[in-house]
């Protein structure tokens, strides 16, 4: 029976049981098993050199089994030493990127391990390593040329990962796709796109493709809208009316500022484009859409039809410009035709030059009032100066609290453009509730309804805990003063 020496006779039972434990461990526990490494290949070490076993020579042992073990075990501690290198790289003298960032790491793993499979070739197991290294490199030659779709994406990858175009969470747009990049390996790029589906993109097909980074810079992100109208229309109100639309949104950057353009002069139409910024990416699309209703109130406010323009123009049955604008409020949304001509031939319009106010806070004027053309801006006082709560645009209505039940409506109202609006009077809608109490109902639940909404909109945040109280009260009051008004 051979005479093993403790290299042998420890080396292997430590080996056995790191491969238990990377067998058991797997992935759950990541400090655990960088502790467990350092703890096997240290006390490998210590013990081939503390029994005059070393790795960088062959071993000097006469029986064949017993330099076979021995081997193995030398053989064993230079993978045990790449596991190491590998390890305090990832831990300790690379960046924190290279450990989400799976390419530099697997290249930099297999260069460490093919040099410790030629060390271990050469000092332990004694062969010629001259002859070992040109036999790979023919063989590489031949496994290149078989995987040269492989190594394209692999080199690639590291121009992209060098280039860093983009880092792991960026949203990208590559070539036709978009979506947030969850991972860059030496193969692809992955995303999740809007629809939350995986998107794997090659990394030799993602550096021959423009790349768009739309998550840089930080702060501005660029809408654009872009719209086909009559030629028959004058571009000056076409481009007046999407300058508004822009001036609509309290979400749009003033700086920097909006751009509107004719980009196109076509005898069927003329093609304009509106380019506007937000302060952060997950406000795209809600502002876009946003904006599109804008453009689409400053165009009628405007007078400007918004048809397909491949078809002949049909003519529509004709409605009152007042009649709509009614009928775009929340609490005459209802009415008919019947109810609704009374309070059209009470409306009264206003003209108001940029900066006039419109409405002052706590006024003792008792108007609803409807902006037919222009943008308007809703302010509240604070601790620090009025702070704005909402623009108003054509088609918004405010004082609606004001005509039906008294109560003082504690905002400004300022033209940030040059506003005509239209205002109803307290007195005007008296008639129309005694005619039919079922209407002074209705107002009522809506009227409920817009006023919970504007508490909440206008109250700061240090006045939440009375402005449950203020509502109540204000609720009741207007509520007996419907009631006997309906009665």
């Amino acid at each position: 029976m051979p005479n093993f020496s403790n290299a042998v006779l420890w080396g292997v039972p430590i080996l056995l049981a790191d491969f238990a434990v990377w067998r058991l461990c797997g992935r759950r526990d990541s400090a655990f098993r960088a502790a467990w490494r350092c703890a096997v290949f240290a006390a490998l070490t210590w013990l081939l050199f503390a029994n005059d076993v070393s790795p960088l020579t062959v071993p000097a042992v006469s029986g064949r089994l017993e330099r076979f073990a021995t081997q193995a075990v030398g053989v064993a501690w230079w993978f045990q030493c790449a596991r190491f290198v590998t390890l305090l790289l990832d831990r300790v003298l690379l960046p924190k990127s290279w450990h989400t960032q799976r390419l530099f790491h697997d290249v930099a793993a297999g260069a460490i391990f093919g040099a410790a499979t030629v060390a271990a070739a050469g000092y332990v197991l004694g062969l010629p390593v001259s002859g070992l290294v040109a036999t790979s490199g023919a063989m590489a030659v031949v496994f290149g040329l078989a995987i040269q779709n492989t190594l394209n994406d692999m080199f690639s990858g590291l121009v992209l990962n060098t280039t860093q175009p983009f880092q792991l969470n960026d949203w990208v747009s590559i070539g036709d796709l978009e979506g947030r990049v969850v991972e860059s390996n030496w193969r692809a790029t992955k995303l999740i796109n809007s629809l939350g589906n995986l998107v794997v993109v090659p990394n030799s097909a993602a550096a021959k493709a423009n790349i768009v980074n739309l998550s840089e810079p930080p702060n501005t992100h660029g809408i654009t809208l872009v719209l086909n109208i009559d030629p028959e229309v004058r571009p000056a109100i076409v481009l007046e009316a999407l300058e508004r639309a822009a001036a609509s949104s309290s979400d749009v950057l003033a700086s920097p500022a909006p751009i509107v353009a004719v980009k196109a002069f076509n005898p069927n139409s003329i093609e304009y484009e509106l380019v506007c910024y937000v302060d952060s990416l997950q406000k795209k699309t809600a502002v876009r859409n946003q904006l599109y209703e804008f453009v689409h109130r400053h165009l009628s406010a405007a007078k400007v039809g918004l048809r397909s323009l491949s078809v002949p123009h049909v003519p529509q049955t004709h409605v009152s410009h007042r009649r709509r604008l009614l009928g775009s409020v929340e609490l005459f949304r209802h009415l008919d035709d019947e109810d609704l001509a009374p309070l059209e031939a009470a409306l009264t319009q206003h003209h108001f030059d940029k900066g006039e106010v419109i409405y002052a806070s706590d006024s003792d004027l008792r108007v609803l009032t409807i902006v037919e053309s222009g943008v308007a801006s809703v302010s509240v006082p604070g601790a620090s100066g009025d702070a704005e709560v909402r623009r108003m645009a054509p088609g918004d209505a405010i004082g609606q609290s004001v005509v039906l039940a008294g109560a003082k409506l504690h905002a400004t109202v300022r033209a940030l453009t040059p506003v005509t609006a239209y205002q109803l009077k307290s007195e005007d809608l008296s008639p129309l509730i005694s005619r039919k109490p079922e209407l002074g109902q209705s107002m009522c639940m809506a009227l409920t309804k817009h006023r919970a909404v504007e508490e909440k909109l206008m109250m700061s945040h240090d006045e939440n805990g009375s402005a449950s109280f203020g509502l109540l009260a204000w609720l009741e009051r207007g509520m007996k003063q419907l009631h006997a008004a309906i009665s």
